[in-house]
């Protein structure tokens, strides 16, 4: 099985999500004031990226590096000197203290790892500790990081992340998702430039299609009946309402 159909997951997954929370105005990206920001212009879910620093803390980050050195080369106290920075638990625990179960995350795993599986673990920790199971999918590039998350917790929605242009680490088995058996991804979150009707048609019967970066709205139209959705730096719920 490549894909698992869930006939539920369609109205859970919204139209639009804020890509690493909503910073075109001037919040931080990949920060909790960004994921604050984004609710309070109602979208319902936001996306981000975590990683472990070397004291293996989550926290958001999309960079491998800052400054030239690796973030897991970092321990978080040096980390806060150096930049801004959200440990994943303070998102959980700020979204649990909202008690609004239509407010959900799309917390993207960045990391490379074929064997290890210390994120997966520390991520599905946190969310169990904060009972947030039905209100995050977990997404990655990596279909071995989601193949851990199934096997550890396959009640917790699964997206694979997508693009087909060539560079070192989409080696050519990552692009053709010859994995997707070990991951069975319940969505599939494709670069809107990789878009193709012939070939994504099938994979959209089966599951959701969410195109990255989508940052014009007349583009939106032209693919919203095409593909569920949207991941969006600067596209709002409002601004889709005013539009229709």
């Amino acid at each position: 099985m490549n894909w698992t159909e869930d006939s539920k997951i369609r109205t859970w997954l919204p139209k639009v999500q804020a890509h690493r929370g909503y910073w075109f105005e001037g919040e931080r990206q990949n920060s909790l004031a960004s994921i604050q920001a984004a609710f309070s212009r109602r979208y319902e879910m936001v996306e981000f990226d975590v990683r472990l620093t070397k004291d293996l803390e989550v926290v958001l980050f999309h960079n491998e590096s800052f400054q030239a050195e690796r973030i897991k080369n970092i321990t978080l106290e040096r980390l806060r000197t150096l930049t801004p920075i959200t440990k994943l638990e303070d998102v959980f625990e700020w979204l649990k203290e909202q008690n609004q179960t239509k407010l959900k995350l799309n917390v993207e795993l960045k990391t490379a790892a074929i064997f290890k599986f210390t994120l997966e673990k520390k991520v599905l920790a946190l969310v169990k500790k904060y009972d947030l199971i039905n209100q995050i999918i977990i997404s990655s590039f990596n279909p071995f990081s989601l193949a851990r998350i199934r096997w550890f917790e396959p009640a917790i929605y699964r997206a694979l992340i997508q693009t087909l242009e060539k560079y070192s680490l989409n080696r050519w088995f990552i692009r053709s998702r010859i994995f997707n058996f070990l991951c069975a991804p319940h969505a599939f979150h494709l670069r809107y430039l990789d878009w193709n009707d012939r070939k994504m048609q099938k994979i959209a019967a089966k599951v959701p299609i969410v195109l990255w970066t989508v940052n014009e709205i007349n583009l939106y139209f032209q693919l919203a009946t095409k593909v569920h959705g949207i991941i969006s730096d600067q596209i709002t719920p409002q601004e889709l309402e005013t539009k229709i």
